[in-house]
């Protein structure tokens, strides 16, 4: 017997089950923010499950139109997964370590083909070695591959790719000069994005509070609840500026670091020049390495580009004597000045960029005009965790550096509380519980960024 309203329902839902298209038909490979399918007005609301399984329709399918406030979760283990060359390290793209990486050489490319009934919307990589351009394309019929769109430069090293529900569809290096190189990937599956997926945009405007570090971890060992507290919590704008330069390892540990204290603006690692990362006990080995010029330039060209209200940074003993921590607290406390002076010129396109007077800066274990900050404060942002809680699991995101060597302290002889004001531009601090304590400057951003 013919049913209208099953013939209706089952219409209703094959519609949902095609790619969007845009540009004359071809699928589009960008959107903004893909949200589930909204079936509101299906016919058969409270029976969808039975009818989905009546019409054929896969569990996947099923189970999307009928919840559709529901997680999207990685599919990449039920995908079939063909790569260019390297065959035996194709499983280092599923290993869950940064140390490994699958190198598809200048011509590489990485093809999925998810079972039937099954698509992709969303595609989450951790690049490896110097980033390089890709283009994402679908087969044609006769064999071919056709491009999706336009060629895009890699940008972040853990970068989510929003897609149109692909079935079939492959990754390939357009950049002659340097090879395809990724650590990890996984496919997501209808629904909207996991917290954990981390959706990276460029720093813009100008920042309340600088974060100076010498490597990937030590912005949470000695700084303790500093960025998820000011981020979080107090909503001002945190760069973090990272400065020796790292493996793509370290750098994709220290974006899971900062994501999940709620760092949602890339920072800057190492600016683009090569600070090596040597271990020296003096600053004036450092220097040599580095380049002394090479370091106030960077540096300056950083404040006068950003004008941070205020700026944290190392102890001037290395906390441990290092002499890379000893050197951030060397160039910040020179930059101070650089940056404020005029006749201080950058090179580059930095040559334009107005002096810019930062308000206060802080340098850890600084024994003069000491404050000690409280990071067991429960915090709102977080759920009623502490700012310490956060900095401890932040820190457990640098998995190769969470050996039990370094722990997060906040008491001892590298206590993160303890900080001391080295120059204000703004007077004394009288309660010493705050880096923004007489700072009457309004900047912060918006609570839903």
């Amino acid at each position: 017997m013919f049913d209208i309203k099953k013939c209706l329902a089952l219409l209703c839902l094959m519609l949902a089950a095609l790619p969007v298209l845009a540009d004359g038909g071809k699928p589009a490979e960008y959107e903004v923010e893909r949200k589930p399918v909204q079936l509101a007005e299906v016919f058969l609301k409270a029976k969808a499950p039975d009818d989905a399984a009546q019409f054929g329709l896969s569990d996947e399918w099923a189970s999307m139109v009928t919840d559709n406030s529901r997680e999207a979760y990685d599919i990449t283990g039920r995908c079939q997964i063909r790569v260019s060359r390297n065959r035996n390290d194709k499983d280092r793209l599923t290993d869950d370590r940064y140390k490994t990486y699958w190198n598809g050489g200048t011509k590489g490319w990485i093809e999925f083909t998810l079972p039937e009934g099954m698509r992709c919307y969303g595609i989450y990589i951790q690049w490896a070695e110097k980033l390089s351009s890709y283009i994402l394309e679908t087969p044609a019929q006769d064999g071919t591959w056709l491009a999706t769109g336009a060629r895009h430069d890699a940008v972040y090293y853990n970068e989510y790719i929003p897609v149109n529900g692909l079935t079939h569809f492959r990754i390939r290096n357009d950049n002659d000069a340097l090879d395809l190189c990724i650590t990890e990937v996984q496919l997501l599956s209808a629904g909207y994005v996991p917290d954990w997926v981390e959706r990276w945009k460029p720093f813009e405007g100008e920042a309340d509070l600088l974060v100076l570090s010498a490597h990937p971890d030590d912005e949470i060992l000695w700084f303790g609840g500093t960025i998820p507290y000011y981020r979080s919590e107090r909503l001002k704008k945190v760069l973090v500026v990272n400065v020796s330069e790292q493996p793509a390892s370290r750098k994709c540990e220290l974006l899971d670091c900062l994501w999940t204290c709620g760092i949602r603006e890339y920072p800057i690692v190492s600016g683009g020049k090569v600070f090596v990362d040597r271990y020296a006990s003096q600053v004036r080995n450092i220097m040599d390495m580095w380049g002394e010029e090479n370091i106030m330039q960077f540096l300056t060209g950083v404040i006068r580009r950003y004008r941070p209200l205020v700026a944290v940074t190392h102890g001037f003993n290395g906390e441990y004597g290092h002499g890379a921590h000893k050197s951030c607290a060397y160039a910040l406390t020179k930059c101070l000045e650089l940056a404020a002076n005029p006749n201080y010129l950058l090179g580059g396109a930095d040559a334009v960029l107005d002096p810019w007077q930062i308000r206060k800066v802080y340098i850890h274990l600084y024994e003069e005009n000491t404050i000690e900050m409280n990071w067991r404060v429960p915090l709102a942002s977080f759920g009623g965790r502490t700012g310490f809680d956060v900095a401890c699991e932040a820190f457990s995101r640098h998995r190769t550096q969470d050996t039990g060597k370094y722990l997060v302290q906040d008491f001892g002889k590298y206590d993160n509380r303890r900080f001391g004001l080295y120059f204000t531009a703004v007077g004394p601090d009288v309660m010493k519980n705050d880096f923004f304590e007489n700072i009457t400057e309004e900047r912060g951003i918006a609570p839903a960024e």
